[in-house]
C-alpha cells in the first residue's frame, strides 16, 4: 500500500522573532513533519483495512498548531497520522470490514459503492474500485476524483493486466451492479474521438470484453493548514464520447499481438492525431511504422491490415511529404 498525494500547499505562521529562520522551519515541516504523518497514516489505514484496500480523498483541510520541537518528533507525527486515519476511515464511504475480515464479509463490501457526494472513498481492493469505475462511466458519469484510471479504455485494460483473477472478478461486480451496459460495451464505448477514427483501438479493448464474460494503495490526499500542511487534488476531466461498434464474436489470428498495445502509446503522444490533422491516413502510416519493428516474415501479418484498416494492405514506400 502506497500513499500519493497529488499537490500540497503548505502555509506556516509563525511568531516575528522567528522570522528569521523560516526557511529551516519550513524544511522541517515538508522534509519530516509531512513525510511523518503520511508515514503513519499509511500505517494505521493498513492495520485497519489491510494492505490490499485503497482509500482516495479528494480535498482534505487541516489545521495544526505545533511547537518548534514538536515539527520534527517522530511520536508527534504518529499521534497525528493515527488521528487523521480515524478521522478519514470514519467518514469513508462505503465502510469496510477490517483487516482478517472473512471472506463473505469482504465480497459484501466489494458490492457496495460510494456516495454520489462522498469526498472520501474505500474500496476492499483494485478490483472493486475499477470495477465501480467501470459500473458509473457506462451510466454516463465522467471521470471522478477516485477512479483509477480516466478514461474506460485505460481501465480495462488494468482489468486484463489483472490477469484471469481480477478479470472474473470485475464481471461478476458488474454483474452484481447492474452494468450490464459498462460490462457489454465499456470497453468500446467512451472512447476518445481519434479511437472512432482507428478501429482497431475499439477492437482491442472489445476483446477485453470478451475475455471478461467468458472468465466465469491507498492513495491519500492531505489538505490545507493554517500552520503547516496543505494538499489538495481536483481532477477535473472533460471527455468526449463516442460509440464504436464493433463485432466482439470477430477473431484474427495475429503473431504480433504487441503491436495492439503499442496502439496506446500512440495515441498517448496523439501521434496519429497530428496525422489526421495533416490529412493523412493515419491507420495506414501507423500499421507502416508498426510493419519496421517486426520480422520481415510477419510484415503481412493480418494485424497491420487491421490497424491500416483495409484488407487489402500491402508494404509499400510511402508518400513523400513536403512543407
Amino acid at each position: 500500500m502506497t500513499s500519493s498525494v497529488g499537490r500540497v500547499r503548505v502555509r506556516l505562521r509563525i511568531a516575528e522573532r522567528d522570522a528569521a529562520h523560516a526557511r529551516t522551519l519550513q524544511a522541517t515541516v515538508e522534509q519530516h513533519l509531512l513525510r511523518g504523518v503520511l508515514d503513519a497514516l499509511e500505517a494505521a489505514i493498513h492495520a485497519r483495512l489491510g494492505p490490499e484496500a485503497i482509500v482516495r480523498v479528494r480535498r482534505l483541510p487541516l489545521r495544526w498548531q505545533l511547537g518548534h520541537l514538536e515539527l520534527g518528533d517522530g511520536a508527534i507525527h504518529r499521534q497525528l497520522g493515527t488521528e487523521l486515519a480515524e478521522g478519514l476511515l470514519a467518514e469513508a464511504s462505503p465502510a469496510l470490514p477490517p483487516a482478517g475480515a472473512s471472506a463473505e464479509r469482504r465480497a459484501a463490501a466489494r458490492e457496495l459503492r460510494p456516495a454520489a457526494a462522498a469526498s472520501i472513498v474505500a474500496f476492499v481492493d483494485d478490483a472493486h474500485a475499477i470495477a465501480v469505475a467501470l459500473a458509473e462511466r457506462g451510466e454516463g458519469s465522467e471521470a471522478a476524483f477516485y477512479h483509477p484510471a480516466r478514461t474506460v479504455p485505460d481501465l480495462w485494460r488494468l482489468v486484463v493486466e489483472g490477469g484471469p483473477a481480477r478479470i472474473a472478478v470485475v464481471s461478476e461486480l458488474l454483474r452484481g451492479y447492474g452494468a450490464t451496459a459498462a460490462l457489454a460495451g465499456a470497453a468500446v464505448g467512451t472512447l476518445d474521438p481519434r479511437a472512432a477514427r482507428m478501429p482497431v483501438v475499439a477492437t482491442t479493448f472489445a476483446a477485453a470484453t470478451a475475455q471478461t464474460a467468458t472468465c466465469g494503495e491507498a492513495a491519500v490526499t492531505v489538505a490545507d493548514t493554517d500552520a503547516t500542511i496543505s494538499a489538495a487534488v481536483t481532477v477535473t476531466d472533460s471527455l468526449t464520447r463516442g460509440r464504436v461498434e464493433v463485432d466482439t464474436d470477430a477473431a484474427t489470428a495475429t503473431r504480433i499481438g504487441g503491436a495492439f498495445f503499442l496502439l496506446g502509446r500512440v495515441m498517448e503522444l496523439e501521434l496519429a492525431e497530428h496525422l489526421w490533422c495533416a490529412g493523412i491516413a493515419e491507420g495506414d502510416h501507423v500499421a507502416r511504422a508498426l510493419a519496421l519493428l517486426v520480422p520481415p516474415e510477419h510484415t503481412a501479418d493480418p494485424a497491420l491490415a487491421m490497424i491500416a484498416d483495409a484488407a487489402d494492405f500491402a508494404i509499400a514506400p510511402a508518400p513523400e511529404l513536403t512543407a
